[in-house]
């Protein structure tokens, strides 16, 4: 009678290690698909950080009664956008009616974009391909100037975002 009982006994506890491993096994993946998740969820955040104060430069760019021209000056690393946003007829570059995306290029190996707006700035993506470099675009996706661009392309590190210009009424 003790042996059976001893058997028993140790049957229910294989059982119970078990199910308490099996129970912590799933607990650990769950964790750790969790941590990637959140992982994933902040890049898409900064992703979508960047894309807004892009997006807003560009939908302000050439407003205000003045009509300023949207792109004031361009090169391969830096576009300079104008907007007269208190209505004075003049652009006042010390604030925020002129906006600033810079590329800067810290080392040989690798590229950073900035995010001027008047004085103030700050660094909104590291880590760009050395080669990264900003494109004017015209009609029909061409290369352009400055008088007729209607968009420009800025590298990100997934690849190109395109920005088009709102459309002006002559």
């Amino acid at each position: 009678m003790i042996a059976s009982g001893m058997l028993e006994a140790m049957a229910a506890l294989g059982l119970q290690a078990l199910v308490l491993a099996s129970l912590l096994a799933t607990s650990t993946g769950l964790t750790i698909l969790a941590g990637e998740a959140w992982k994933v969820d902040g890049a898409l955040f900064a992703e979508r950080q960047v894309e807004h104060l892009i997006d807003t430069a560009v939908a302000r760019a050439g407003a205000g009664p003045s009509s300023p021209p949207p792109i004031a000056s361009a090169t391969q690393s830096k576009v300079v956008l104008y907007a007269d946003l208190n209505g004075d007829g003049a652009v006042d570059t010390s604030t925020s009616e002129q906006t600033e995306l810079e590329l800067r290029y810290p080392s040989a190996s690798t590229c950073t974009l900035m995010h001027r707006l008047g004085r103030q700035g700050m660094t909104v993506e590291e880590g760009l391909p050395p080669a990264a470099q900003m494109v004017l675009i015209g009609r029909f996706g061409a290369a352009a100037t400055v008088n007729d661009a209607t968009g420009f392309t800025i590298p990100r590190r997934g690849g190109l975002l395109t920005a088009a210009l709102p459309a002006r009424i002559p």
